[in-house]
């Protein structure tokens, strides 16, 4: 190669990139009022340093980090722990609905004070 010639490379603004929410369209929520409760719809992330709230996406789900890995179950323990002490709740007052295996979760809060529930998350 000539010095000062550069190699070509694809252009940054040619990468596919997710479309914009529009202004006139509201946000997905990422929970649901259940006759029991509350349904969240998660997205988790296992293996971060620490377990924290990271915010709600725009399709629909709230993004948690969980400080444990993925394996044998060791993350979504841990989940139910997290969202458990910050909600000031019982463990079992807390059911993964879908999701064991994936990311995507969605996880029934049983209460009778729902919006209790979404205050208490800080989102």
């Amino acid at each position: 190669m000539s010095e000062g010639v550069w190699p070509q490379h694809r252009s940054l603004t040619s990468a596919k990139r997710p479309d914009p929410v529009r202004q006139d369209e509201e946000p997905k929520m990422f929970w649901k009022k259940a006759p029991e409760g509350v349904i969240l719809n998660l997205y988790v992330q296992p293996g971060a340093k620490k377990s924290e709230i990271v915010g709600p996406t725009p399709d629909g789900f709230l993004k948690i980090k969980i400080g444990a890995p993925a394996t044998e179950g060791k993350a979504n323990k841990k989940l139910i722990e997290f969202l458990a002490h910050l909600l000031d709740l019982r463990k079992s007052d807390l059911r993964i609905l879908s999701g064991e295996t994936g990311r995507k979760k969605r996880v029934l809060v049983l209460t009778d004070q729902p919006m209790a529930v979404i205050t208490g998350l800080r989102v």
